[in-house]
């Protein structure tokens, strides 16, 4: 999922670590990390709206367009 979601991307620029995105958004560190790292995890929208939440950011900002299309 690294790849499709821009999720560290975002947090970084934020300012923000996985521990405190997690206290945010209520999604545990170790999910946010394998989301930004492994690659490999796909998930729901529910996790991807609590992601947004804590980002201050809409889904639109998280996943690319061409997902869209």
């Amino acid at each position: 999922m690294s790849d499709i979601l821009r999720l560290k991307q975002i947090r970084k620029k934020r300012g923000l670590t996985t521990k405190r995105l997690s206290d945010m958004s209520g999604i545990s560190r170790s999910y946010i990390s394998q989301l930004e790292n492994d690659g490999n995890d796909n998930p729901t929208l529910i996790v991807i709206c609590a992601l947004c939440r804590g980002l201050g950011i809409t889904p639109n900002d998280l996943i690319p367009e061409q997902l869209y299309k």
